[in-house]
């Protein structure tokens, strides 16, 4: 009876373990974390700050950025992008021009949890390469078409990004993502 015990004992120490060591997560620096646990109550409401967490082992948490993140929409690889990802705006005389584009972003730390309803669970990354990065183009061409090609390339080159940087920062906001 005693080498029983012993050998229960032993089991359930070890998956004490496994599940000590399941149950340990981090987020890192510059990060906060959505807590997801489809057997209680789907999403936890509070965010995770940076560091380790002790949490269920079978929750996921799903990380969103809250520190500024430069992005690049541009033809040169060397500016950042990957690929040729520069993209045309229309102006208001009908002409489409070839731009490229940097601008900041992250996520509103004390708002995680309802980007993670909104966009369904996807990760930040996810929601910047895809999301953002399509939204963006739209914003600027939709912020430059009350401007004609020799306002763009002239005198009102200054008033043209105040306005694309307005516009674009006001719809992002909405979904708790700012462009700085």
């Amino acid at each position: 009876m005693k080498k029983k015990t012993k050998v229960i004992l032993l089991v359930i120490g070890i998956l004490s373990i496994l599940t000590l060591i399941k149950s340990c997560k981090t987020v890192p620096a510059g990060y906060v974390g959505v807590v997801y646990n489809p057997l209680r109550h789907g999403v936890q409401e509070k965010e995770l700050s940076q560091g380790w967490k002790l949490i269920s082992p079978i929750s996921k948490i799903t990380k969103y950025t809250v520190a500024t993140e430069q992005q690049y929409l541009s033809a040169d690889s060397r500016e950042g992008s990957k690929d040729d990802e520069s993209f045309n705006i229309v102006t208001s005389d009908g002409k489409s021009v070839r731009v490229s584009m940097e601008y900041s972003v992250r996520f509103d730390s004390e708002h995680a949890t309802n980007v993670f309803v909104r966009f369904r669970g996807q990760s930040g990354e996810d929601i910047l390469a895809s999301y953002v990065r399509g939204k963006i183009k739209t914003y600027a061409s939709e912020a430059t078409s009350k401007y004609s090609v020799l306002d763009l390339y002239g005198s009102k080159r200054q008033e043209i990004n105040a306005s694309i940087f307005k516009h674009v920062k006001s719809h992002f906001e909405k979904n708790y993502i700012f462009i700085i």
